[in-house]
């Protein structure tokens, strides 16, 4: 499974930083692959039509990767600093743009 862990994050993004307001811990447990522009932009795969929409959109060639889950920690450390996690049909955003100090760690099913 994938957590993700963001140490204090804006009520609105709009607004910003404020610290008083409370970490989150994700799990994400229904993403198996995720998309990634070689960039930023990071879109997590939990079904067949979100791969099969992405692969039209291009992801997994040119430069865009389309790669298994447990790859996104490490990846998340190649990004750059506009980066943001959601999913793939664009749903749900679990780190939104430029959020800094977000932890991605794999968590083993064992």
């Amino acid at each position: 499974m994938l957590n993700i862990h963001i140490p204090y994050a804006p009520a609105d993004p709009g607004e910003g930083w404020d610290e008083e307001q409370q970490e989150q811990n994700l799990t994400v447990a229904d993403a198996t692959e995720f998309a990634w522009d070689g960039c930023h932009k990071i879109y997590l795969i939990r079904s067949a039509e979100e791969r099969a929409q992405l692969v039209e959109m291009g992801y997994g060639e040119g430069g865009s990767e389309i790669l298994p889950i447990s790859e996104l920690p490490e990846v998340w450390g190649y990004t750059c600093g506009l980066r943001f996690i959601s999913s793939g049909d664009l749903t749900q955003h679990y780190v939104e743009q430029c959020l800094r100090d977000v932890e991605v760690t794999w968590l083993s099913d064992n």
